[in-house]
């Protein structure tokens, strides 16, 4: 019964993912972000900071978070393995993602200098570790202090979305 349940959640998180990437936009994607497509809610200590969601975007895929209807952040990942040039919260600096061999993991890399030259840096792995969840992983650098960062995700259906006002 077990093997029954992972091939419809399988089935219905592909189904999702498709019916979630408008044709279009989906011609460009790059196929392993296929497994990231649709909306995601963190558990443990973040379950109530709304769903981050994933559609492509170019030729990559945008990452946006909705709280109560609003989208409060978005940013684009493009896993080519190519340094990119960012702006964000007041630094600046670049960073690169990529696919796995597999396709199944990316790895991030970040560099920012903040305010009047504060270093900060990162390094990550996003892992789908089932087909309906996802587990981010990051190892950062801030004014030289070492965090670690983990955060899991549940997909989430058509109702959730809704219920969470995404359209």
């Amino acid at each position: 019964m077990k093997v029954h349940r992972y091939g419809i959640s399988v089935l219905s998180a592909a189904l999702f993912a498709v019916a979630f990437a408008s044709p279009a936009a989906a011609q460009g994607v790059d196929d392993r972000w296929m497994a990231f497509l649709g909306c995601w809610e963190a558990t443990g200590e973040q379950a109530d900071a709304g769903l981050l969601c994933v559609r492509p975007f170019e030729d990559g895929v945008e990452l946006f978070t909705v709280v109560d209807g609003e989208v409060t952040t978005s940013d684009v990942m493009v896993a080519n393995g190519e340094q990119r040039t960012r702006s964000m919260e007041g630094c600046r600096g670049s960073e690169a993602s990529e696919f796995s061999a597999d396709g199944r993991r990316v790895f991030t890399s970040s560099e920012f200098l903040c305010g009047e030259g504060l270093p900060r840096a990162s390094t990550g792995i996003m892992s789908l570790t089932s087909p309906t969840q996802w587990l981010d992983v990051r190892s950062m650098d801030v004014e030289g202090e070492k965090v670690a960062w983990v955060q899991k995700y549940q997909l989430v259906g058509p109702e959730r979305m809704a219920e969470a006002g995404v359209d």
